[in-house]
């Protein structure tokens, strides 16, 4: 978020060199002890004075329960043992600051904290923006077993739990192989994040995310539901016969839900053996291939709390083998989808049963297709 005078503005506020977007589910990583350099930019408000130099700063950090629930009241949610530090620098030009040991020892692993600079330029006006960082647990995921079903192809996966009063803070640390959807309550943490996690040799690296899911608890029966898919690493993908196939193995799930409540008290809810999971609607899923849905094994509301499922078979979670990469946190943005949506500029009947749509322009998404009258079992095939 941005505060500013009539001439101008502070903007572009990166941790690291990533630029974190007001009310996305997404923070900058920091690893204990640092370092974290924190920049941003000085631009001029429409109709404000040309040529500004900043002259002088103060940088404000300030640890919070919920970036997100921080970030829409506008205001400071800070707990009485939140730690703040400040650093003031009324006489530097510089629009960089970097957190290095000692400072970064003093931050705490698995918190997120708000950073707020305060600028001052060469006409004497001054001007503030805040963003949110994430200091990493390197504890978060150690212990925590990797689950999945060598018997069936299970790619999703649920677990109920009760939360008995009221959450201060929910921290959800997950890495899913090859791809994952993270939902708790039936609800998308993050909806426009796709095709997690970013690519790496698994028996080298294991990337994971962090996210803030304070907002979708609630006092009561809870579940958390993750939709599991091949991507590169239990994959099917064109590959010359010359080349040795990179396949690790069937998907699995690795993941740590740390909540705390209003009494102190600490719930925590990891990837074992108590979770269930079955072979869904998606049979069949590639990077290269497509993906085949049977829409006749959807089952609403399996994410979601109560739900019963008489006609599946929901088995019980295997403990799977580690991919024998170190798990780190993933540094790099995701792959989004935008929240525009593209409409065919033309729809044409090719030969019978065959329809060609013409978007007008090259792009990469997702799509959106409603079907009406057709029989049970048919099928539809979609090509691009």
């Amino acid at each position: 978020k941005m505060m500013s005078t009539a001439s101008v503005q502070v903007s572009r506020l990166r941790c690291n060199g990533q630029v974190r977007v007001a009310g996305r589910n997404e923070f900058p990583p920091v690893a204990p002890g640092g370092p974290a350099r924190l920049s941003w930019a000085l631009t001029a408000a429409p109709q404000g004075k040309r040529d500004l130099v900043q002259v002088g700063y103060e940088l404000h950090l300030v640890r919070v329960d919920s970036p997100l629930a921080d970030e829409r009241s506008g205001t400071p949610a800070v707990t009485a043992s939140s730690c703040c530090h400040e650093w003031k620098r009324p006489d530097c030009a510089l629009q960089w600051h970097e957190l290095q040991p000692p400072d970064c020892r003093k931050l705490l692993p698995g918190c997120w904290y708000r950073w707020t600079v305060a600028v001052k330029d060469s006409c004497g006006t001054e001007a503030s923006g805040s963003s949110y960082f994430y200091v990493t647990d390197p504890q978060a995921l150690t212990g925590v077993s990797w689950i999945g079903s060598h018997d069936i192809r299970m790619n999703e996966l649920r677990k109920e739990f009760n939360v008995g009063e009221t959450v201060v803070s929910a921290i959800a640390v997950i890495s899913g192989l090859g791809y994952y959807e993270l939902y708790i309550n039936g609800k998308n943490v993050d909806p426009t994040r796709k095709l997690d996690p970013a690519w790496t040799e698994f028996d080298k690296r294991v990337l994971y995310a962090t996210f803030d899911v304070k907002d979708f608890l609630v006092v009561g029966p809870n579940a958390v539901g993750v939709l599991l898919g091949n991507g590169w690493y239990s994959q099917d993908q064109y590959i010359p016969p010359s080349v040795q196939k990179p396949a690790y193995g069937p998907p699995r799930l690795l993941l740590n839900l740390t909540i705390a409540t209003a009494s102190g008290r600490t719930i925590t809810v990891v990837s074992d053996e108590s979770w269930t999971g079955r072979s869904g609607a998606i049979t069949f899923d590639s990077v290269y291939h497509g993906e085949h849905v049977d829409a006749r094994l959807l089952r609403p509301g399996w994410a979601q709390p109560g739900f019963t499922d008489p006609t599946s078979l929901w088995l019980r979670a295997s403990i799977m083998n580690d991919p024998g990469g170190a798990v780190e946190p993933q540094a790099m943005p995701p792959v989004r989808v935008e929240v525009t949506t593209m409409k065919p500029i033309s729809v044409a009947k090719v030969i019978t049963n065959t329809w060609l749509f013409d978007f007008g322009q090259n792009f990469a998404g997702w799509i959106r297709l409603h079907v009406r009258g057709a029989p049970k079992g048919a099928s539809i095939f979609v090509l691009d």
